[in-house]
């Protein structure tokens, strides 16, 4: 068997582009998202390895770097890596964003990223079944994506018309909208089937009117959310409603000064894949 190392040239490694045929090593939904910076490492013509990132336009959000189990410690997640960074660079995109793993951190911290933040992942074993949605909160609706764009772009730090509106089709009755007195935007919160999240609010009471609607839905198993450091009353507030600490990652970039937006005021990641 052919041993690889930490650079695995002249091996039988190689790369291309993944693609929707490959939908059972990368999930479609990110592809449907991002299309078009998606690597695939193929070991003896065998996909081996993948990693992706989706270009938000002011940075790229780099996640989803898996190996398979029984190739892994021999330098393919690292080598799949490179040759994304070499990807983005070559187009122009520079400013990069990840939440690395305890696994992925070493290869991150070799090239070139710093830590700038955690994620904290939380879990609800038995999540209570809310029977009103409150009223500050409606389902969000196709004429709503102009303004939460507006609403949340400098909060993310970026533009994320095209998730959104990918959201709402795949989500159209888990996607809330909290507004104040004068029909303001004060929040929105997509309730997946297994994480809570893109959840950004104005206030901690907006965000808690927010999680209170999404406990009005069933949910696959365990509901997850991932909160950012910088905001402990995100933590807070899943901790009062009986959210239980699962794991963290550090929150990682190369290429920019500063964290884009405002961390503080997001309650939960859309995932660690597309932050």
């Amino acid at each position: 068997m052919v041993e690889l190392t930490d650079d695995p040239s002249g091996t039988d490694l190689s790369f291309r582009p993944a693609s929707v045929d490959d939908a059972e090593t990368v999930a479609d939904r990110y592809l449907r998202w991002e299309p078009n910076y998606w690597v695939l490492a193929e070991f003896r013509g065998q996909p081996a390895g993948v990693v992706g990132a989706t270009d938000y336009g002011p940075f790229a959000y780099i996640g989803m770097m898996t190996v398979r189990k029984e190739l892994q410690g021999r330098g393919i997640g690292g080598a799949v890596f490179r040759r994304l960074l070499e990807w983005l660079g070559d187009v122009g995109v520079s400013f990069l964003r990840l939440d690395a793993t305890e696994e992925g951190f070493p290869i991150y911290a070799r090239n070139g990223f710093e830590v700038v933040d955690r994620a904290v992942r939380v879990e609800h074993p038995e999540p209570p079944r809310l029977s009103t949605i409150p009223g500050p909160v409606r389902l969000l609706r196709p004429s709503d994506l102009g303004d939460l764009a507006a609403f949340d772009t400098p909060i993310f730090g970026a533009d994320r018309s095209q998730l959104f509106g990918a959201f709402l089709e795949d989500f159209p009755d888990r996607s809330f909208l909290s507004t104040d007195g004068s029909g303001q935007i004060t929040g929105f919160l997509v309730a997946q089937h297994r994480r809570l999240g893109p959840w950004v609010a104005r206030s901690p009471d907006d965000a808690e009117v927010l999680l209170q609607a999404a406990l009005t839905l069933s949910f696959e198993g365990s509901p997850a959310a991932v909160a950012p450091g910088a905001n402990p009353e995100a933590l807070q507030l899943l901790d009062r409603f009986g959210f239980v600490w699962k794991r963290e990652s550090r929150h990682m970039q190369r290429g920019g000064s500063g964290v884009p937006g405002d961390r503080a005021a997001i309650f939960g990641l859309t995932s660690f894949a597309v932050g």
